[in-house]
């Protein structure tokens, strides 16, 4: 597990980087931005074409090996952020309802993904071979014991037999193919670490270390993180990095993940799919298949497939990566109200793929989830994916979970109810190196929180207080104070299709992103309240674009002590964009269009009567200026306020903002560098 910025991880210290008024030739969408934008900047004496990030400039420091092309666009094109933002969030609610195409979209957006059944159905070649088969199931089996390298015994085809006799026609040939997806799922796993064996790596070669293997790589995803590894152990771990093919490991992944959807709802319409309950045990895990009841899956077992008709049912395993062996799993459960238990906080969690796959889709009932860590839609080197259809549902993780992506992909998606969601960090849409999460909840009142009370990973720029990376945030390795091995972060995204939604968070949350990654908080419709300390509401750090967009509504936004609401530092845009609704700011410093060491911070509130409580200086549209003399001196730094409609209520201690009126602000400090700039707008805008 990866890169907790607890303690001294993440400093506010200063990177020397050069950064250029850029001349880049892309244009924004003129509809996605009023006039009011190039008003405002133009009283800077800027456009949309000169008030960016040079890519040229910016690349000449580095750090952003792996860097994601989603990433690099609206880094170099901040005017891009609102047409991408709303089409991303679009994209989600399209692919949301299927946990197939959830996943798929997830792959593709680390540029590593594959577009399984853009041409060709991944499932109709399984169907094909079941339907000309007279007992799929005992064709099936046996190969998949060979490829494990299990001899399958002829005294074993009578026991098939009589035990699948258990099953009506129509599920053994549902579970043939399931079992014929998954042999080929470890066909290109095998692809996709071809160049990873025991005794293979390549480091004994050049360094007298102890040869990682796979199983070495499992126990360090889980027993540690890279903070807490030693230069050592580091090499090995960023050797096994550089080896992984990930687009191998998607094509096996997707192609289970769609069979596996494909037998849930072909299953869900069978009249009749178990006389008895079903169990066969496999070289690579058992197989399970129970009828209406509650039942039990102990934490002692190691499960390779689940169906579960119905029933009040306990899962204390299944559908996660037990160790190098029993990498995967899935759990398909027709409906009950459930309850799925991680019994240790610190094991691989139901619902998490690490080296593997590891897939949950529920259709009914009201479900709790407590999943422990690397749960609940997880992918490291792998794939985790957790769909629940319907039901007020809880759930719990610690960390990464609920929607995370650490060198894989991981997705959750709730499709109606009154949810909530709780953890401590790497949670709810958060995105590391080759990864992406994405958290997606369709509709109700959900509650979305990050511990802030038990102190488990306080911040260095708050020991009060967590850094949570949660809530649709992109994360990188940052060592160019350390080792120089960095590494560019991810895309995390937190979509919420509509509902009166409350987010909680200590630091690093709520579209947010560092060092070389993208965040976005992308909240569809609803009354929301969202509560943050620092670097939340869109902002970042570090080379970064951090973004929260909400689209109706009254909303309240607080955040208590730095860099919220509209705010980047150090070459990260940050971007809070509020469509409608009457709305309340209570803002720290650098917030509402904030920006911080060359950094661009911008505002928008396209609507409404909203209220902003501000007593600090760098707000409203302004910037601070770099250190004198420093190589930062002349390069731009930029803060943007726009409130586009409503009769609003500003500080009286800030009279220059008001309602019809445009500003400027010069920097806070005695001596300031001529580009370090502010403005502001309130305006109606032209219907």
């Amino acid at each position: 597990m990866m890169c907790s910025p607890s303690g001294a991880r993440i400093r506010q210290a200063v990177l020397v980087v050069a950064i250029l008024a850029g001349n880049g030739s892309a244009l924004h969408a003129q509809s996605e931005w009023p006039p009011a934008l190039d008003s405002v900047l133009s009283n800077l004496g800027l456009t949309t074409h000169t008030a960016r990030f040079d890519r040229d400039a910016v690349a000449q420091w580095g750090g952003d090996r792996y860097a994601n092309p989603r990433f690099r666009r609206v880094h170099h094109d901040p005017w891009a952020l609102p047409q991408t933002i709303t089409r991303e969030a679009e994209a989600v609610v399209k692919a949301g309802s299927s946990l197939f195409e959830l996943l798929r979209l997830a792959t593709l957006r680390t540029g590593e993904g594959v577009y399984r059944g853009l041409i060709g159905d991944p499932i109709a070649r399984y169907r094909a071979r079941a339907d000309s088969a007279d007992t799929p199931l005992l064709d099936a089996l046996p190969p998949l014991y060979e490829l494990v390298e299990n001899r399958f015994m002829e005294s074993q085809a009578g026991s098939l037999t009589r035990e699948a006799d258990k099953l009506s026609g129509e599920m053994r040939s549902l579970l043939a193919c399931w079992v014929w997806a998954y042999s080929d799922w470890l066909e290109w796993r095998r692809l996709a670490l071809r160049k990873v064996s025991k005794g293979n790596t390549g480091l004994h070669k050049i360094l007298p270390l102890r040869d990682p293997g796979l199983g070495g790589i499992f126990r360090s995803q889980t027993e540690h993180d890279t903070d807490e590894m030693d230069a050592l152990e580091f090499v090995q771990w960023y050797d096994f990095l550089e080896r992984v093919d990930m687009s191998y490991l998607y094509t096996g992944a997707l192609d289970l993940a769609a069979v596996t959807e494909w037998v849930a709802d072909s299953a869900s319409r069978l009249t009749e799919i178990t006389r008895s309950d079903f169990v066969w045990d496999t070289p690579v895990g058992r197989i399970a298949i129970n009828g209406a009841g509650d039942h039990e899956y102990g934490a002692g077992k190691k499960y390779l497939f689940i169906l579960d008709v119905g029933g009040a049912d306990v899962y204390h395993s299944g559908a996660t990566s037990v160790n190098i062996t029993y990498h995967s799993g899935v759990i398909i459960d027709l409906a009950g109200n459930d309850t799925y238990q991680t019994d240790k906080k610190l094991a691989v969690g139901i619902g998490g793929g690490l080296l593997g796959v590891g897939l949950v889709i529920d259709l009914q009932g009201d479900d709790h989830y407590d999943a422990g860590s690397r749960s609940l839609g997880c992918g490291v080197f792998g794939v985790g994916g957790v769909i629940d259809h319907s039901g007020d549902d809880e759930y719990r993780g610690y960390v990464a979970s609920q929607g995370a992506g650490l060198f894989g992909v991981g997705v959750l998606a709730d499709l109606a109810g009154d949810d909530t969601y709780f953890g401590a960090q790497q949670i709810q849409g958060y995105g590391y190196v080759r990864g992406c999460g994405i958290l997606y909840d369709a509709a109700g009142r959900d509650r979305y929180e990050a511990d802030d009370e038990r102190l488990d990973f306080a911040s260095s720029q708050s020991p009060d207080h967590n850094a949570s990376l949660a809530q649709g945030v992109g994360f990188g390795l940052r060592a160019d104070f350390e080792h120089g091995h960095s590494l560019a972060g991810g895309l995390g995204y937190l979509v919420d299709g509509g509902g009166d939604d409350t987010y909680s968070a200590g630091l690093f949350a709520q579209g947010c992103a560092y060092w070389y990654a993208f965040g976005m908080l992308a909240d569809l419709g609803g009354t929301d309240t969202y509560d943050g300390i620092w670097y939340v509401q869109g902002s970042g750090a570090h080379f970064g674009v951090g973004t929260l967009y909400d689209r109706d509504g009254d909303d309240v936004y607080r955040a208590t002590m730095n860099m919220a609401q509209g705010a980047g530092h150090d070459f990260t845009t940050g971007l809070l964009w509020d469509a409608a609704g009457n709305d309340l700011y209570e803002a720290p410093s650098l917030s509402l269009g904030a920006g911080n060491a060359n950094g661009i911070g911008i505002f928008r509130d396209d609507g409404g009567d909203d209220t902003y409580v501000v007593t600090e200086a760098t707000t409203l549209g302004r910037s601070n200026t770099p250190r004198a003399a420093s190589l930062r001196w002349d390069l731009m730094t930029l803060g943007l306020f726009l409130d586009l409609g409503g009769e609003d209520s500003y500080p009286a201690a800030k009279g220059f903002a008001r309602n019809d009126a445009t500003w400027t602000q010069d920097p806070p400090q005695d001596e300031f560098s001529p580009v370090a700039l502010g403005a502001g707008i309130d305006t109606e805008v032209p219907e």
